[in-house]
């Protein structure tokens, strides 16, 4: 199969010939394929497919396989080859868009998108850095809406307490064979729950075989309650697309009042207290989110990061540790613990926090510079560098 192959972007793995085969895109700012050792325990062929540029695979994969077009041909050429009895395509983030797009265009049987993007408009978080705006598939929406006997059936999972992960399962029509499985008190990487309690893997053989399969992580529904999905359809278009005519403290504490235990609207209220400039307010909201769901490493960090802004450095050091409770490689946490380690004297435990950093994500800057400055003997701050949050 290596004539199908592409180095470090493309890798095809034939179990069986006429095994199934799961299609498997990788996330943002990954090393190397995302969910390989997943994948490698099940008995079904595996293709990998990574976007070198991080673009959402708008430039494709490298010389040749260069647009979304030409990914479609090559990937066509390779399901030819292996003449599977079932397709499925799978990823996470920036690889679950890429499934639902590629599942689609493929033909697929079916597709298990987590945490998808269903849009890649710049001003929503986990999206591209450039603008595609104007590329036909710039929008799922139309694609995932089309009704007939070639759609794949279509899977997402998802974080119930992540609203923009929300909004983006949400705001797409299924059909009655598709699923859609909020993970309760989870955010953007609820896929690290699943890839580790055995769903994954059931939920892809499931798929791959055709039969039923149960998602056993606990379930909130409550996102897809009619008026709750209107208030958040209304507070992400107010929050993120600038859309003026909305005011989104009014539907927040709407939605509070509706869901007090519920840490999205909590979540809400403190980023607008905190695009208010108004830290302490925002730090109080936060807190009350991060409490409601103690396993979101996204709540749990913008606590602690408000926590560091408002001066409390031993408090946000405390925080960055859960998150790290959480995530043992969360780079965010890792480069603000170093920070603050070197700022309390704590040398060799700060740097320590910085290499692993660089390990984890050698092609960001941020813990870097940090290590940069430490060395030099400066007095570390978080530098300003705008970097993608993390993905799996």
């Amino acid at each position: 199969m290596s004539e199908f192959n592409i180095p470090d972007a493309l890798e095809v793995r034939e179990f069986s010939p006429g095994a199934p085969v799961i299609i498997a895109f990788t996330s943002v700012n990954s090393n190397g394929f995302s969910f390989y050792k997943n994948l490698e325990k099940l008995p079904f062929s595996r293709v990998y497919v990574r976007d070198p540029f991080d673009c959402w695979f708008q430039r494709g994969v490298g010389k040749g396989v260069d647009s979304p077009e030409a990914l479609v041909e090559h990937l066509s050429r390779v399901l030819a080859r292996l003449r599977p009895l079932r397709r499925v395509t799978m990823g996470s983030s920036m690889g679950g868009y890429a499934a639902l797009l590629f599942g689609h265009l493929l033909r697929v049987d079916s597709v298990f998108a987590m945490s998808p993007q269903t849009i890649i408009d710049r001003r929503l978080p986990h999206t591209p850095s450039e603008d595609f705006s104007d590329r036909p598939y710039f929008d799922l929406a139309p694609l995932l809406r089309i009704k007939n006997r070639h759609r794949p059936a279509t899977h997402i999972l998802f974080g119930s307490d992540d609203i923009v992960d929300v909004w983006n399962a949400t705001r797409v029509v299924t059909m009655p064979e598709d699923g859609q499985y909020p993970v309760a008190g989870r955010d953007h990487l609820a896929s690290t729950l699943i890839a580790g309690n055995g769903d994954l893997a059931a939920a892809l053989t499931g798929l791959a075989t055709g039969r039923p399969f149960k998602i056993s992580a606990p379930l909130d529904h409550r996102c897809e309650v009619p008026r709750i999905k209107s208030i958040i359809d209304r507070l992400t278009r107010a929050l993120f697309l600038d859309e003026k005519d909305l005011e989104p403290q009014e539907w927040a504490e709407r939605l509070r009042r509706i869901e007090p235990g519920w840490a999205v609207p909590h979540d809400v209220l403190a980023v607008l207290a905190k695009r208010r400039s108004d830290l302490a307010t925002a730090e109080i909201s936060a807190s009350r989110a991060a409490a409601l769901a103690p396993h979101s490493i996204t709540l749990q960090t913008s606590h602690a990061e408000l926590l560091m802004r408002l001066g409390r450095e031993e408090e946000a050091t405390d925080a960055f540790e859960r998150c790290l409770k959480i995530r043992p490689k969360h780079y965010a946490a890792l480069c603000a613990l170093g920070m603050l380690r070197a700022r309390a004297g704590d040398r060799d435990r700060a740097m320590g926090h910085l290499d692993l950093a660089i390990s984890i994500r050698p092609r960001l800057a941020r813990a870097v510079a940090l290590k940069e400055a430490i060395v030099s003997g400066k007095r570390p701050s978080m530098p300003a560098i705008e970097e993608q949050p993390e993905d799996m």
